[in-house]
């Protein structure tokens, strides 16, 4: 079964959203550190988080590409589990920590929320 259009916009714009912080924290940390004004840093961990967007991307390239829901379902799946894992833990994290820099958190969650709700609606559209 072929899946919904807009599931295909859907992973076009996480492509987009994972190259732009895949590459900042894997290759620019420091620069989003002092973007931010982040209190601390973590380069490992950044670099880390890094390659996880550019995976992630990667993966919504080989969704994009593919043309049935059979090939991208499980794919949707993982994406949906990882997005709201992230929005827990960085919720969590501004709340228990409000003197780190809140616009960073804040901006990060409205981005995740807003891969969610394009996740949520494609993966509803294609049960239908």
């Amino acid at each position: 079964m072929q899946y919904p259009g807009f599931l295909k916009y859907t992973f076009l714009i996480h492509i987009i959203i994972a190259l732009v912080y895949g590459i900042m924290f894997l290759f620019l940390p420091m620069a989003y550190i002092d973007l931010v004004v982040w209190p601390f840093a973590d380069l490992a961990a950044a670099r880390m988080i890094g390659a996880l967007f550019l995976g992630y991307g990667i993966a919504a390239f080989f969704g994009y590409k593919a043309e049935t829901w059979e090939k991208v379902e499980i794919l949707v799946l993982a994406n949906l589990v990882w997005i709201i894992l992230a929005l827990f833990g960085l919720i969590w994290s501004v709340v228990e920590n409000p003197v780190y820099p809140v616009m960073a958190y804040w901006l990060n969650v409205a981005v995740s929320a807003f891969l969610l709700i394009l996740y949520l609606y494609s993966y509803y559209l294609a049960r239908q």
